[in-house]
């Protein structure tokens, strides 16, 4: 990357990071005004639903901290380390660009979305859910365009007869980024899991439940456990599939299993943060990343069909 570029990266993390201290600093000016069961989640409408001790109101700091500090160590990562892309070197230096700049775009979108938060708790105000919203779709259309830029850089760039630099920085980086978003989708739900909303109708027979955007209907929230534990599952299934095939050098199904749990695992944190925010899972996410997994498959067939021998050597 060229200095001008490094210049701007650094710049969108220490805006992300000032919103986040700014608001923080805000909030506790805002301290002593607090009643002590303050505001701190907020309904489909965009009103209050959950009133609780006003110490909650810091959790908006605490996840959008962890957030833009995963982002953060990621594109330090990204600067430092070669992708293992067979790629020309001006691809690689422009698809590690367009990577950097599209985690500093959702890292200050996160924070724009966080802080909005912690200013509705700190003035104890309603949420505009047009803004809420925005900021979501904002946050969904850097990543798609991301990677859609990428992808055309390698295509662009390619070159099939380079060797990969380091074969293993791949199955690494997409194992580190399943594990990072799995991990911080269980923080995120041990975090959320108290002061998830109850229906505000059905206190006494619901009085732990939470509300699903999609069917605007409200279920007992322990059954998150369930879903959560099927996705760990799966992603152990998957680990330990990677793990055999690379004792087997089975390096094609390696790829597609290191695809698929990375895709899993953003997608997943993706969902997370839309439920706790009682928000809708909108169809085009759902066919973003069914199509991801679809083309991780299709591209694997074809793989697997090009090099037949090579893969059943072992």
């Amino acid at each position: 990357m060229n200095r001008i570029c490094v210049w701007i990266h650094r710049a969108l993390i220490a805006v992300s990071a000032l919103l986040l201290l700014g608001s923080l600093v805000f909030y506790l000016s805002r301290w002593s005004s607090l009643p002590v069961e303050a505001g701190i989640h907020f309904g489909p409408d965009g009103n209050f639903d959950v009133y609780e001790s006003r110490f909650y109101g810091f959790y908006p700091h605490l996840i959008g901290g962890l957030i833009v500090g995963g982002l953060t160590f990621s594109g330090l990562v990204i600067r430092k380390k070669h992708t293992g892309l067979r790629i020309r070197p001006e691809g690689e230096r422009l698809f590690k660009t367009e990577l950097l700049f599209t985690l500093d775009a959702i890292a200050l979108l996160i924070s724009c979305f966080f802080t909005y938060w912690s200013r509705c708790v700190a003035l104890q105000v309603p949420m505009q859910l047009g803004m809420i919203r925005t900021l979501l779709s904002l946050i969904f259309l850097c990543a798609a365009a991301g990677i859609i830029l990428q992808v055309i850089t390698c295509l662009l760039h390619r070159e099939k007869t380079a060797p990969s630099k380091n074969p293993g920085l791949r199955h690494r980086l997409c194992r580190l980024i399943a594990w990072l978003f799995t991990a911080a989708s269980w923080g995120v739900l041990a975090v959320s899991l108290e002061r998830l909303p109850s229906a505000p109708e059905a206190h006494e027979s619901m009085p732990g439940s939470f509300y699903l955007a999609n069917f605007n209907t409200y279920a007992d929230k322990w059954v998150l456990l369930a879903v959560y534990g099927a996705g760990l599952l799966l992603m152990i299934l998957c680990e330990a599939l990677t793990v055999r095939a690379g004792k087997r050098r089975d390096t094609t199904l390696v790829t597609l299993l290191d695809r698929c749990k990375a895709i899993l695992g953003t997608g997943f944190f993706w969902w997370t943060l839309l439920l706790i925010s009682e928000s809708p899972i909108g169809p085009v996410s759902v066919i973003l990343f069914t199509a991801l997994l679809a083309l991780s498959i299709g591209a694997y067939i074809r793989s697997r069909h090009r090099q037949p021998d090579a893969d059943n050597k072992e």
